[in-house]
């Protein structure tokens, strides 16, 4: 997603804010995955 998008999405999520990973792009769960699980569950723990 374009950065322009995901501001968008984070805007429209309670809570959220957004995080972009130097270096991973579209697949971030498999090219990110330790740096967005951590982002996610601290998501969910707040």
């Amino acid at each position: 997603m374009p950065a322009a998008g995901a501001e968008v999405l984070a805007d429209r999520v309670p809570g959220a804010r957004l995080v972009l990973l130097p270096g991973v792009r579209h697949g971030c769960v498999a090219e990110g995955r330790t740096e967005v699980a951590r982002h996610v569950l601290q998501h969910l723990a707040a």
